[in-house]
């Protein structure tokens, strides 16, 4: 290997180590994600995004803690099939 080649294959690992991590980043910034927080932010996302809550509401009509779960699971998949990965605060 000449000295040209060697100077070359340091210039090219040094551009690499330069720009991949911004391939990576802009990867990631495409990315949608949606911290879950809450069942409320849950619901009022998913709302934002277009889901219409079919379910009643707790004061106009009798609601099971089943209701509840029901609805938040609704709301997920909604924000699911929007394209967003779904992430616990802690995680």
């Amino acid at each position: 290997m000449s000295i040209n080649d060697r100077m070359l294959n340091e210039r090219l690992d040094e551009w690499i180590k330069h720009f991949k991590p911004t391939l990576k980043d802009s990867k990631q910034k495409n990315e949608k994600v949606f911290t879950y927080e809450s069942y409320g932010k849950t619901i009022e996302f998913a709302e934002k995004l277009g889901w219409i809550d079919t379910h009643g509401d707790a004061i106009t009509t009798t609601w099971t803690s089943d209701d509840a779960d029901a609805l938040e699971e609704e709301a997920i998949d909604y924000i699911n099939s929007k394209g967003y990965k779904i992430i616990h605060e802690s995680s």
